[in-house]
């Protein structure tokens, strides 16, 4: 993080879980009481330039985590995604009263199961209409065979994951292309 931060990326994506014992930590996977850096040391390494992308990997309290990333950083430095749909609409609520230039974004990759997970993931218009984010979350696959178009005709901003390979990186690099990018290729992108 903080080489992304040294190269001057506009944000660093922190994905955000609750322990056992309910502290927050930056982790991909499920953690455990010992893995994971905890949420106030990344955002002490990130510092005072970059912005802070929270991806949230939790479907409760997540107004309370939001509240206190915006308290250390400002709100407008943060986007926050996540798959749970009901999250959007808490945090929703809390940015209309406390930070209104917070960006919230829903990602396709729905939290439910079986195939109705699949398909609600491939075809994410119905849930995006109905939990109205600012950012539409997207694996860049699906994002360029339909969803990035459609996102613009709808006035969503578009953030793609993970783009790591060259050619792709050249294709969402440019201008337009999509709002904001994940990539674990910082310094290729």
């Amino acid at each position: 993080m903080r080489a992304a931060v040294a190269l001057g990326c506009d944000h660093v994506e922190l994905d955000v879980q609750r322990t056992p014992a309910g502290r927050l930590v930056v982790a991909h996977d499920a953690p455990d009481e010992e893995s994971g850096w905890s949420l106030d040391e990344v955002l002490e390494a990130v510092g005072p330039t970059a912005g802070v992308h929270l991806d949230l990997k939790i479907d409760e309290g997540e107004v309370e985590a939001v509240a206190h990333v915006v308290a250390a950083v400002g709100a407008g430095r943060v986007v926050v995604t996540t798959a749970v749909d009901a999250s959007i609409a808490r945090l929703r609520a809390w940015r209309d009263a406390h930070a209104p230039e917070l960006l919230l974004g829903l990602s396709t990759a729905y939290s439910g199961t079986g195939l109705g997970r699949r398909m609600v993931g491939w075809w994410p218009r119905a849930r995006m209409r109905r939990a109205r984010p600012d950012v539409v979350v997207s694996q860049h696959v699906l994002a360029r065979w339909w969803l990035r178009r459609w996102a613009r005709q709808h006035g969503f901003l578009l953030l793609v994951w993970t783009v790591d390979d060259d050619a792709d990186l050249r294709y969402w690099l440019r201008p337009g292309c999509c709002w904001m990018l994940t990539t674990n290729e910082p310094t290729r992108a």
